[in-house]
């Protein structure tokens, strides 16, 4: 077992993950897998930033083809520049859509599925023959246009077929609501999603309202000479100005979902019929409309309904129990900060879906949440590079977000280190007093910003901050636990050797430090130091560490290898040489003067090695503490 904490007689078996197919099946999946792996690099995922990008041009083309097609149906203006341009390339969007269609992954029951033939397959079933039907009329109308080839014209007999082409462009729209929930995915405030709701409804009645004032103006330009029309009746048909007579469409388009009136009426049995038609779909519609603008206004005011009852709550609470005028205000501030800050992030608590997730995607769902932030440590980058399923167990398991309001003590100097801090938010403040007789200066003072990390002796030894840590603004950090760490790592074989040499050599500069003085939770390796050693420790294999793990073999023998950590795999021993003499006064004297309690004045000294103070302070991997000649053999 040794300092691997294993059993080097254990064997396993090669697992392909197909051992509940049969042999035909297998070969099937294996061959599929081998034929598809040179077209791996060039599927997209359907949650990429490129597919997103893609699918917002296909709105605004959507949207683009919504106003126009309409509009040329009806009003049949020139064609122009501008407008050919603009069909062209859309034409191009659509059939390049239509090749990356075979080259974007699907969701099949919540899991991506990226295989090519399965993607082909899926798409051919589903919105090929849409697409190709819609390409196809794209081409249909722009060659069977009179002014461009008059002969298709005529064996299209009228240009009324070519209109009716046309118009299937418009079939695009079933494609909008697709990719509007695709985009909606990617937001995650749900204010904007009521905001987002709402609009889409605005957007919708306007997009009728455009369509039927378009028909309206067709049906009564489509009537013979010898029918009255409302547009004979209003010389539409002379008039030239488009803009007017548009406007006046779209008029009495919105005067039918609404109880306002104009001057313009149904002039023959077609344009009396078309109007009731629209004034039972505007009932339908409109109505609908309504409610679901007033549901949504209602939810927004519930949002803000809910923090407006508990922030009374509160109130009458701190009122009722006399609680003094300064915390008090402490108190509200800070409440309605995180408030403030709950509305833009949302947590996993606010969530209840996520308590439907499956146990890996859950973990999938903390670790892509928490990996970010602790990958800016050189050695947890390596670390999770090494092995992904540690990583994905130290966020799990032995990370944790914790919320500092100003003036908040995060530590006090000498009090017990559980693990390392990474900052997400605000800002802190580091003191520490130096230790008489090692330096000119009394007392450091530094600031701890976003990005940064402290405290991270801690996960390596049994370290008692040699300063005090103070939150100068509302804070949020992420905690490592050194214990829990300790716990995970020693379960995945690929990161525990780097990590016990990372360990050693880091335990040997904090020696170096010590004999200076220098000890702090801030101020650790040089960044270049910092990532020599972390290269050094990930690079090679066992053999390569031996000498460095003999030795640490030898202390495991020699010195009850990890008392810290009960007998688990790594540890290393603070000891000092520094006398505990008048250590509770200093220490509650420094948290007074920092407005926070006083400190416990039974509270061990720093370290936990007594020897003479010409010793220095001396720290040791493991738990022995014997004489100094000990302590620096190991």
């Amino acid at each position: 077992n040794g300092i691997l904490g294993m059993n080097r007689t254990r064997t396993y078996e090669f697992s392909t993950g197909f051992e509940n197919l049969g042999s035909s099946e297998r070969e099937a999946a294996a061959m599929e897998d081998s034929k598809s792996a040179p077209l791996r690099p060039w599927i997209l995922r359907p949650s990429s930033s490129k597919r997103l990008a893609w699918d917002v041009c296909g709105v605004i083309f959507i949207g683009y083809d919504l106003l126009t097609i309409p509009v040329q149906l009806a009003f049949q203006p020139s064609a122009t520049g501008f407008t050919d341009t603009v069909f062209w390339m859309a034409l191009a969007f659509w059939f390049c859509d239509m090749v990356l269609s075979f080259m974007t992954g699907f969701y099949l029951q919540g899991a991506e599925e990226l295989r090519p033939r399965r993607i082909a397959l899926h798409y051919i079933k589903t919105w090929f023959a849409f697409d190709l039907l819609v390409v196809a009329s794209d081409f249909v109308a722009w060659f069977g246009d009179e002014g461009r080839a008059p002969a298709m014209a005529r064996m299209g007999k009228s240009l009324r077929v070519i209109r009716v082409v046309r118009s299937l462009r418009l079939l695009r729209l079933v494609k909008l609501q697709k990719l509007i929930e695709t985009l909606m995915d990617h937001i995650d405030s749900e204010h904007f999603h009521i905001l987002i709701g709402m609009a889409k409804g605005t957007f919708f009645v306007l997009g009728m309202n455009h369509i039927i004032a378009c028909s309206w103006y067709g049906v009564g330009m489509w009537t013979t000479d010898d029918v009255d029309s409302w547009v004979k009746q209003s010389n539409f048909d002379i008039e030239k100005d488009f803009s007017y007579k548009y406007l006046s469409a779209l008029h009495w388009s919105l005067t039918q979902f609404t109880p306002a009136s104009m001057e313009i009426v149904p002039r023959n049995t077609h344009e009396r019929a078309f109007a009731v038609g629209v004034l039972i779909f505007a009932l339908l519609v409109f109505s609908s409309f309504l409610s679901s603008l007033t549901a949504s206004m209602t939810q927004l005011r519930q949002l803000s309904w809910k923090f407006d009852k508990n922030l009374s709550f509160l109130r009458k609470y701190l009122r009722t129990h006399m609680i003094s005028a300064g915390l008090s205000i402490r108190i509200l501030r800070y409440v309605e900060y995180r408030l403030a800050t709950n509305r833009q992030e949302i947590r996993e608590s606010d969530v209840y879906l996520l308590n439907i997730l499956s146990t890996q995607l859950n973990m999938e769902l903390v670790q892509e949440t928490y990996e970010p932030i602790l990958i800016t440590h050189p050695f947890l980058h390596q670390y999770a590079l090494a092995s992904r399923a540690a990583m994905r167990d130290l966020c799990n398991k032995a990370t944790q977000r914790v919320q500092f309001s100003m003036g908040d003590i995060v530590f006090t100097e000498r009090s017990k280190a559980d693990g390392m801090y990474f900052l997400l938010k605000g800002k802190m403040k580091y003191f520490r007093k130096r230790r008489a007789g090692t330096t000119t200066l009394d007392k450091i003072d530094c600031y701890m910003q976003v990005g940064e990390w402290c405290s991270e002796a801690a996960m390596w030894t049994d370290w008692e901050h040699p300063g005090c840590m103070v939150a100068v603004e509302n804070a949020e950090a992420l905690q490592v636990h050194a214990g829990k760490f300790i716990d995970v790592t020693r379960k995945h074989q690929h990161v525990l050797h780097s990590t016990l040499y990372y360990s050693y050599h880091f335990v040997q500069w904090l020696n170096e430090q010590s004999s200076q003085g220098l000890l702090s939770d801030i101020h650790g390796l040089e960044r270049a130091m910092l990532e020599s050693l972390v290269a050094e420790s990930f690079a090679g294999d066992l053999e390569s560490k031996a000498p460095s793990l003999a030795t640490l073999e030898i202390v495991q023998q020699r010195n009850s290898f990890l008392q810290r950590f009960k007998s688990q795999v790594m540890g290393l021993t603070l000891t000092s040489s520094e006398g505990s003499g008048d250590v509770a006064e200093e220490e509650q004297a420094d948290a007074h003067a920092l407005g926070a309690e006083a400190a416990d004045p039974e509270q061990v000294a720093w370290g936990s090695y007594g020897g003479s103070s010409s010793a220095g302070e001396q720290l040791v991997w493991g738990s022995y503490a014997g004489s100094s000649a000990a302590a620096g053999d190991g």
